[in-house]
């Protein structure tokens, strides 16, 4: 896009082309919601409609060489997929096909993000490695939902069981699922069962208020977001956090309210990313999740990626990543957390590859790391403490604000390496915060009157 225009002197370059994209995309959907609906085409054409504005939709905003590396992986995984069935029969493979899959579809994500290190360090520039994330998310929920379908080892859980797969989809079916323009660049990611079943006409949901009134909500709050977005490097921007002056002028708490006030803008740019990508899907007919119990409402929420409300005023680190990025905690909890039977090990396991998944700078780790052992105190302090507040209700009241507050700051904490990125600047916000929540959850682990 010529960076002359008028969308440059408010927006990036990189900025503008995702803006622009993601209208297209929003008149794709309408598309496929009025014109090319399941009574007047079969699956086969909206397969093809996804898959070809896919692939423009990618060639727009990543260019022919972007879109080469998506289609070689996609298609390698493929080859993968249909040797993998293939030889099905040998027991151990059956087993293994969904974890390998894991790791072969991560190690290809890990090149990209390594290219990204070397060529583009520190650069918030638009690259493929975002798709590839979502891209990786879908080819391993594929595996492992194809795993559940072989028969090798009983399928006890009803969330592996509802996405088992007994047979590899078809070409178009595959690429239209990978590489569909439906969320390409933002996501959700999303399941295959469900996504053949929208595509096929079996689950479409109705053009109902309900259905109105979602799309006004994330429209309305994609704009509110954007806004917020924009305006965050002006009103506080994040380099001040390692400025020594500032932290030299001012004492911990106002340090403290400053860091989450600035993460809770930060924020706002995922929360725009997310509301557009799922205002994309509904538009399409797609999010239907059902009818509410009592039949006096529906449930759009089966692509819904984050719930804006409860994850800003969360009291607890679980409710606030049960919020945040939730069909990435839905794919997690699908290809891991799920299948280790020991709950310590799997949180762990899911914080490691949640960190591989983002990338290799060291903030992402730092985050990472701060947020097992933050996770932990925070269970022990719901073990230990909470009953001691449960006598009144204005004791609830106290702990709820508490919690509420403590979550707040522990998010902005643990979640600032992951903007600053470098090992440096990193530890010097937190030399400048005094260590506080890292002593603070270490002294709640190791307390030997709380086991």
């Amino acid at each position: 896009m010529d960076e002359s225009g008028p969308l440059s002197s408010v927006l990036s370059p990189d900025q503008a082309n995702f803006l622009v994209s993601q209208l297209c995309c929003l008149l794709l959907s309408a598309g496929l919601r009025f014109v090319l609906t399941p009574q007047r085409v079969g699956p086969l054409t909206r397969h093809a409609y996804c898959i070809l504005f896919g692939v423009a939709h990618s060639v727009f905003l990543y260019g022919c060489w972007g879109t080469l590396n998506v289609l070689l992986v996609v298609s390698g995984f493929r080859l993968y997929l249909g040797w993998a069935v293939k030889y099905a029969g040998m027991d151990d493979l059956k087993g293994r096909l969904g974890r390998n899959g894991l790791v072969l579809a991560m190690g290809a994500l890990s090149c990209t993000h390594i290219h990204r290190l070397v060529t583009d360090y520190q650069n918030y520039s638009l690259d493929v490695s975002g798709p590839l994330m979502i891209i990786v998310q879908k080819l391993s929920i594929l595996s492992f939902a194809l795993q559940d379908g072989s028969g090798s080892a009983t399928v006890t859980k009803e969330e592996h069981r509802c996405q088992r797969l007994e047979r590899l989809p078809t070409l178009v079916e595959y690429f239209s699922y990978i590489v569909g323009y439906l969320a390409f660049s933002t996501g959700p990611s999303f399941f295959f069962m469900e996504y053949r079943a929208f595509i096929e006409g079996v689950s479409i949901g109705p053009m109902s208020v309900s259905w109105k009134k979602r799309l006004g909500k994330n429209l309305v709050l994609a704009v509110i977001c954007s806004v917020l977005a924009v305006k965050q490097p002006d009103w506080l921007p994040v380099h001040t956090l390692v400025d020594g002056q500032f932290h030299a002028a001012h004492s911990l708490p106002v340090k403290v309210a400053y860091s989450c006030a600035c993460a809770a803008l930060l924020r706002c740019k995922y929360y725009v990313a997310w509301s557009l990508g799922e205002l994309m899907c509904n538009l399409a007919g797609y999010g239907f999740k059902g009818y509410i119990v009592d039949g006096e409402g529906e449930d759009w929420s089966l692509v819904c990626n984050i719930d804006i409300i409860r994850c800003e005023t969360a009291t607890s680190f679980k409710v606030f990543f049960d919020n945040w990025n939730m069909q990435t905690v839905r794919w997690l909890r699908y290809v891991l957390y799920t299948r280790i039977d020991n709950r310590e090990k799997a949180t762990s396991w899911v914080f490691l590859v949640s960190a591989v998944w983002h990338g290799f700078y060291p903030g992402y780790y730092i985050t990472f790391l701060h947020w097992v052992l933050l996770v932990r105190a925070g269970r022990k302090i719901r073990r230990h403490i909470r009953p001691h507040f449960q006598g009144s209700r204005a004791l609830t009241l106290l702990y709820q604000v508490a919690t509420l507050a403590g979550t707040q700051v522990g998010a902005a904490y643990c979640g600032m390496p992951f903007v600053l990125l470098d090992l440096r600047r990193s530890i010097l916000f937190y030399r400048n915060m005094h260590f506080c929540l890292l002593v603070a959850s270490l002294s709640l682990l190791l307390h030997p009157l709380m086991p």
